[in-house]
């Protein structure tokens, strides 16, 4: 081979791996830092009753439907510890979600982008990661099975190839059986295929018609499952029973995103304004007027470009922020401005848009930010393509860029870097979290938190090792724990949170009492919240009659009372234990 072609082969090789590598590096230095024992676990515990047996929304309480829990079983089967497994899973997919809405912002594949391409994918891939507590998580497996979908589309439409498009389908429609807010994906999907095929009308309706039953595929699988185990009737209740609460808390970060709407978001507005009516001038008028006219685009692609940068660093990548929820406007305005230039509708820019949209259909995560790195690429790219800098005063204008693209880069990764480290999600801000929790169970191997969350998963080990049971439920929200610790949770669902149960009390109730006739069981009941274990710590000890702390007022006392066995506390939890046969009841 010869060094031209090793050099070639080197070039493909490294922008086949840089993302990899990125993840990879942001895990080692921050993903494994702190552990908050209420949602984190969640995918992973319906992957562990998948992997028993248990049929959806009959066994399994939820208000989506369980695609997650199927995808990641491959988290529990592969012989690696599960949170740090779990982590860097879901570090991987956002990385790849990223790079599929990036070759649809670039309209070229991964292989053929350029370095400075390349510097704001990498920028886009942290600014998704922001602050978010990353695990294997629905809305994540959501936005990577849309975007490959849309790609796909995309590709299967510019080549002609027809089983690409039905691939496409299907990863929309399976998108749905992840989360049922990813379904507009769908109808855009469907909604592409038909304006692809004008003006033959016979044709186009053949395709749609091909990418419904395509799209359906998925779901249909899935309720087949659930058919067959007689819960339809409660899987429609289940996935049904929070779309109120979804509108309120949508409108409640849009009042936010407005009351966040300051002076730098006005400035964007205003160089967008400025790029209509300098692009118009430029493309109208006569030689003596047209190079004023570019100077004033470039200053105010230059403002916007500040601003978008601005708005990601100053927020310092909050968690719950409105950031990213003003980078969706400005995506937003970017359209507008290319369609009043005289650009035509940019659909990859709107489909980048309500990909971010969907994303925000959460009652408990309202926000585009596992986007907002996305949302920002596709305004930042499209100010500036297209335009012919090298007449405007720049002769070295790729060095330029490039540079410019490095430093952003640096300074999004130290703002990543330093909140992931000391704004961590649940723990105290500043903290140094420094306790290896691995030394409590092999699979919190490589995660470290504070002496407040290493004493609660202390003492949930320890009572269980002390109360033996072939059936542990540790109340409301433990549910890493039970894959972790390798418990099998008698009750119906793993995270009793007012939204997670799905209008299923009673359902959950009479699995209690099924579980107090039968024995062989222990229940663990918080009295100290375990959101608040890193704060406060946990008491050594309570008495058997400490009040108990559950989200929904009176179910857990209502569980507790269906359940015959003997009242116990241990360490900072009270619970019901009913032994093995044959095996005395050990002192409470």
């Amino acid at each position: 081979m010869s060094i031209r072609g090793a050099r070639a082969w080197a070039l493909v090789a490294v922008r086949a791996t840089w993302p990899f590598l990125l993840v990879t590096l942001v895990f080692v230095s921050v993903g494994g830092v702190g552990f908050s024992p209420t949602d984190e676990g969640l995918i992973q515990a319906g992957a562990q009753r998948i992997l028993r047996g248990e049929i959806p929304h009959l066994d399994v309480i939820s208000p989506r439907p369980l695609g997650s829990a199927y995808l990641h079983t491959i988290d529990l089967l592969l012989p690696t510890p599960l949170v740090a497994t779990s982590r860097f899973i879901g570090l991987c997919e956002i990385a790849a979600y990223t790079a599929l809405l990036a070759s649809l912002a670039f309209r070229r594949g991964p292989l053929k982008w350029s370095v400075i391409q390349c510097l704001l994918v990498a920028t886009a891939i942290l600014v998704n990661v922001h602050t978010f507590p990353v695990t294997a998580w629905h809305t994540i497996d959501g936005l990577l099975l849309t975007s490959a979908g849309f790609v796909a589309l995309a590709v299967g439409m510019a080549r002609r190839r027809q089983l690409v498009v039905d691939l496409a389908m299907v990863l929309l429609g399976a998108a749905i059986v992840v989360k049922q807010s990813f379904a507009p994906g769908v109808a855009l999907g469907l909604l592409w295929i038909a304006l692809d095929a004008r003006p033959s009308i016979g044709v186009g309706t053949r395709r749609v018609v091909r990418g419904v039953i395509a799209a359906a595929i998925p779901g249909a699988a899935y309720t087949l499952v659930v058919l067959a185990g007689g819960a339809l009737g409660r899987m429609w209740i289940q996935l049904t029973s929070g779309g109120g609460q979804v509108a309120h808390q949508i409108e409640s970060e849009l009042d936010r995103a407005g009351d966040a709407a300051d002076t730098l978001f006005f400035a964007a507005c205003v160089a967008l304004i400025v790029l209509v009516i300098t692009d118009r001038v430029s493309r109208r008028v006569s030689a003596p007027v047209a190079p004023a006219a570019r100077v004033c685009g470039l200053a105010a692609r230059v403002v916007l470009t500040a601003a978008v940068i601005e708005i990601v660093v100053s927020s310092r990548l909050e968690l719950y922020g409105a950031w990213g929820t003003l980078l969706l406007g400005l995506v937003l305005l970017v359209v507008a401005w290319r369609a009043a230039a005289g650009d035509g509708i940019d659909g990859i820019a709107l489909l980048t848009l309500a990909v971010g949209a969907m994303a925000m259909l959460s009652w408990g995560y309202a926000v585009p930010d596992l986007v907002g790195g996305s949302l920002a690429l596709v305004v930042v790219h499209r100010a500036w393509h297209g335009i012919d800098l090298s007449a405007v005063w720049l002769p070295r204008v790729a060095v330029a860029g490039g540079a410019a693209a490095a430093i952003v880069f640096i300074v999004i990764a130290g703002v990543v870097h330093d909140e992931r480290t000391y704004n961590v999600y649940r723990h105290p801000t500043g903290e140094e979290l420094t306790v290896d929790l691995g030394t409590i169970d092999d699979d919190f191997a490589g995660i470290t938190s504070n002496a407040g969350i290493a004493a609660y998963l202390r003492q949930a080990r320890d009572c269980v090792e002390r109360f033996p049971a072939s059936r542990v439920a540790l109340l409301p929200d433990n549910a890493m724990l039970s894959p972790a610790f390798g418990l099998e949770n008698p009750l119906p669902n793993d995270w009793m949170w007012g939204s997670e149960l799905a209008d299923s009390t009673t359902a959950i109730l009479q699995a209690a009492e099924r579980v107090g006739r039968e024995g062989d069981y222990l229940v663990l009941f918080e009295t100290t919240p375990a959101h608040s274990a890193a704060y406060i710590g946990v008491p050594r000890h309570v008495p058997p009659d400490a009040p108990i702390y559950f989200y929904l007022s009176g179910l857990g006392e209502d569980i507790r009372n269906r359940l015959p066995g003997e009242r116990i506390t241990c360490g900072s939890f009270v619970g019901v234990y009913s032994p093995p046969p044959g095996r005395e009841e050990p002192s409470a």
